[in-house]
């Protein structure tokens, strides 16, 4: 019997449970995030998801300066992995992980979220993070 019988047949309803992981990577940037995945899973489908409604705006504390000096960048970069889970990466290195929750699509989400965490403890990101801190002036 499908899914969608259960109500008509059985007088049952089914109920669709979507699991979210939100996690900080703060040395792993989105290319070595992109790498990584594909090394893992093959080919993943790349989705870049502009907020229009802060792009281009900066924000103070009383209130949104329409064109401001710097452009203000709120795109992020949504990953979809075998069809089934989403990893949405934000600026500043937030990332969520989504997935509806079911037996294959759980060990799916786990084994993306065993890849994410060892990336970010990866040689290649530890040493972009270095580098990233070379750059920064000197205070006295």
């Amino acid at each position: 019997m499908a899914p969608e019988d259960l109500k008509e047949y059985a007088g049952l309803t089914t109920t669709t449970v979507v699991c979210r992981q939100h996690l900080t990577l703060s040395a792993a940037g989105t290319e070595l995030i992109r790498w990584a995945l594909e090394g893992t899973f093959g080919a993943i489908k790349e989705t870049e998801i502009t907020d229009e409604a802060v792009n281009g705006k900066e924000e103070n504390d009383t209130s949104i300066k329409e064109d401001a000096d710097e452009e203000v960048s709120r795109t992020s970069v949504q990953f979809t992995v075998m069809e089934c889970v989403n990893v949405l990466v934000k600026p500043g290195g937030h990332v969520e992980v989504s997935w509806e929750g079911n037996v294959i699509n759980d060990g799916i989400a786990d084994a993306v979220l065993a890849v994410l965490f060892t990336v970010e403890s990866s040689p290649a990101a530890v040493r972009r993070k270095s580098s990233q801190f070379r750059h920064l002036p000197i205070l006295s």
